[in-house]
């Protein structure tokens, strides 16, 4: 929220605002760490990714690697713990170390029928999906309206081209 990160230990019935050691308290995202859930991950717009060891009661950031700190997503990697994803206005990185430093991924160049801008390595993600059957496979939705695979794990990409809307009936 933009008022920051709240947390319910009841099922939803009651929430707490807990926000110590948050920069800035416009949280886009939330990672749950999938063998752990005192391990949180915030995607901070203006503050990058910050990592809770306690449920959310404290918040450290953790950005090593991330250049810019205007985070739109994190994900987190429902079978490898100490795998994580985030997509800010710039790139989509990865932590293979929950968060401790973040490599930036490089998109392909766009096809040649494409003058889109989403295939940049500046690309502004605005969505960002792992697969829970197989992890390699993630997805990312580009701002522009593109959208992006991979079946390694962020290594290699591919853009998906979507078909034309049909905008009448024949």
């Amino acid at each position: 929220t933009s008022d920051g990160m709240y947390v319910s230990t009841d099922g939803g019935n009651n929430w707490a605002r807990q926000n110590l050691g948050l920069l800035n308290s416009f949280v886009r995202s939330v990672a749950v760490m999938n063998n752990n859930p005192n391990f949180l991950f915030a995607g901070v717009y203006g503050g990058g990714i910050f990592k809770s060891t306690n449920g959310g009661v404290t918040w450290v950031p953790s950005n090593k690697g991330i250049d810019n700190p205007y985070v739109r997503t994190v994900v987190a990697d429902p079978k490898n713990a100490a795998i994580l994803y985030s997509g800010s206005v710039n790139g989509v990185y990865k932590s293979t170390d929950t968060s401790r430093t973040w490599t930036k991924l490089t998109f392909p160049p766009p096809p040649p029928q494409h003058d889109s801008s989403a295939f940049n390595n500046n690309s502004q993600d605005g969505a960002l999906r792992i697969s829970p059957v197989n992890t390699n496979n993630l997805l990312v939705f580009a701002l522009t309206g593109d959208f992006l695979s991979s079946t390694d794990a962020g290594v290699t990409w591919t853009p998906l081209v979507l078909p034309q809307q049909v905008t009448s009936a024949s």
